[in-house]
């Protein structure tokens, strides 16, 4: 089923420590970024890359470098952070959902 296999992916992400999860449970309602889809891109240090959001919008992206910008998007970030499980918590909430489609 393309849903196990899709939870696969990020379950496999974690473990090889390239991604950490967080779920924000829908039974906490709306969120910060409910109304946006954006990355934060940051670099290391040294690299000499300034930190950059993406945006997604419906019909195109943009791209954001201003101070004020990247300010406001990382405030967002941590307010998803602070909102969302824990990454262990998180993880648990992914294996059962996979459980789940799996006997499906």
């Amino acid at each position: 089923m393309l849903m196990t296999a899709q939870l696969d992916k990020i379950l496999d992400a974690e473990r090889q420590a390239q991604a950490t999860i967080q779920v924000i449970p829908f039974e906490l309602g709306a969120h910060a970024a409910q109304d946006s889809n954006f990355v934060l891109l940051e670099f290391e240090e040294g690299s000499n890359l300034p930190p950059v959001v993406f945006v997604e919008g419906l019909i195109g992206g943009q791209l954001l470098e201003r101070k004020s910008d990247i300010t406001r998007y990382r405030e967002a970030v941590e307010y998803l952070r602070d909102s969302a499980l824990s990454p262990r918590e998180s993880v648990q909430r992914v294996n059962k959902l996979r459980e789940k489609y799996a006997s499906e």
